[in-house]
């Protein structure tokens, strides 16, 4: 694929073609493999992306805005989304193991189900986050804001708030 091509997004017998900036992208959903020849995504716009079951494993999306993304259900595994806007995105039941969240902003995010294991929320922004049934086990809190507002607390950081 050259240069500026467009980003496409294979959602079964559906074809989509998502911003026209995005460069030597192919992002495959309901569970096919992924080709990200170009894994900073330059100049791509996720604006009104509708990305459920997407596998976006170990990408680099520092910087980008990710606000009222559907997510749900994607593979995120070992991404990096240092200071990624990903406020009321929905990451339902998404695979976000050892990802990067360090000063992420999730204020009302859809987490619930999603597996955040290893993952580093240091300094994320949680409140009012839907968390119900979330894996967070091994993950780094220190410093977040917890759903209800209330930062993270001991050591290690946990929320009181998610028991």
């Amino acid at each position: 694929m050259g240069r500026g091509a467009a980003a496409v997004l294979a959602a079964g017998l559906l074809v989509l073609l998502l911003a026209a900036k995005a460069e030597d992208v192919i992002l495959a959903n309901g569970g096919q493999s992924a080709v990200v020849l170009n894994p900073t995504l330059a100049g791509f716009n996720f604006v009104g992306a509708i990305l459920t079951y997407a596998i976006l494993t170990g990408l680099n999306l520092k910087g980008k805005s990710l606000a009222g993304v559907d997510l749900s259900g994607a593979n995120l595994k070992g991404a990096d989304l240092t200071g990624v806007n990903l406020a009321g995105v929905n990451l339902n039941n998404a695979k976000l193991k050892a990802v990067n969240f360090a000063g992420v902003n999730l204020t009302s995010a859809n987490l619930e189900g999603a597996n955040l294991e290893g993952a580093n929320l240091e300094g994320a922004n949680l409140e009012g986050a839907n968390l119900e049934g979330a894996n967070l086990e091994g993950a780094n809190l220190k410093g977040a804001v917890c759903p209800s507002g209330s930062r993270a607390q001991g050591q290690p950081a946990v929320c009181p708030d998610l028991g």
